[in-house]
């Protein structure tokens, strides 16, 4: 499964992640779906990304694909009422892309959100 996440734009990072392509990044998830927004490494579709963080110019806010893997699905938590965002145990970054790219994703309708 393919999702989509900002570095900065809402918390700083744990020192411990190494933020490039191909790095596994991990933190226990809070179990709690009635809590919004809460510890694990939360991400989003490409709508809930274009939505909720704002192009910071000249240089935009660098946006990361990630994949979770099938066998890490258990590690993630939907809240009730979800509005496009999950906290997962554990995602791979992918690659960067741009805002732009993420409109050709909710255009062609590959998006979940």
């Amino acid at each position: 499964m393919l999702a989509y996440k900002t570095f900065g734009s809402q918390y700083q990072p744990p020192p411990s992640w190494i933020i490039k392509a191909k790095s596994v990044i991990s933190e226990v998830v809070n179990p709690d779906r009635c809590t919004g927004c809460a510890c694990g490494v939360n991400v989003g579709t490409a709508t809930w990304i274009l939505n909720n963080t704002p192009a910071q110019p000249p240089d935009e806010t660098v946006i990361w694909q990630v994949l979770i893997r099938n066998r890490w699905l258990l590690g993630i938590v939907v809240p009730y009422m979800p509005d496009g965002k999950v906290r997962c145990e554990r995602v791979e970054l992918v690659k960067t892309v741009t805002r732009d790219e993420l409109m050709e994703v909710t255009v062609k309708g590959d998006d979940n959100g």
